[in-house]
């Protein structure tokens, strides 16, 4: 073997080092965790397409008590819940959540209001939501709201 190749060699080992663990950490400090907390399968499964396809990473919930134990186990950026579920609601989720990770942003969203209940998307922003959301609603929507949460 010559000098240059074994060069060229040693040269590609020394990068290999270097560049792709950072490649690696780049690539995944810059995306957004979301957790998607939803005790309809049907709604999980349209956000999730629609936030992947945006760029975000994602995880899934089907209620309170599953959100939190996530959370506690993987680091979230951004919490998109439902308010009315079973085991634990989007309301007693939200504190929790504030509580164990204060920056956390949460986005509040229900249907609840065509139920009469009017006030479940105001008691979630009071518990800590930084956006509320009230179904239905449109795709970009969904998007929007995440961005603009994300900016405050």
């Amino acid at each position: 073997m010559d000098f240059f190749a074994l060069f060229y060699q040693i040269l590609t080992f020394l990068w290999s080092l270097i560049f792709v663990p950072f490649k690696f950490y780049i690539g995944r400090s810059f995306v957004t965790k979301v957790l998607l907390v939803d005790d309809n399968d049907s709604i999980l499964g349209l956000f999730t397409m629609i936030l992947t396809r945006e760029g975000y990473s994602v995880a899934v919930a089907s209620n309170g008590v599953e959100a939190l134990s996530l959370a506690r186990r993987k680091k979230f950026d951004v919490v998109i819940t439902d308010i009315i579920m079973p085991f634990k609601d989007g309301i007693e989720t939200i504190m929790e959540l504030k509580g164990l990770f204060p920056a956390i942003k949460i986005i509040a969203i229900s249907g609840g209001e065509r139920k009469g209940n009017k006030d479940l998307l105001r008691m979630a922003e009071m518990a800590g939501a930084c956006r509320i959301v009230s179904k239905p609603f449109e795709p970009h929507d969904l998007v929007a709201t995440l961005k603009d949460c994300l900016a405050t």
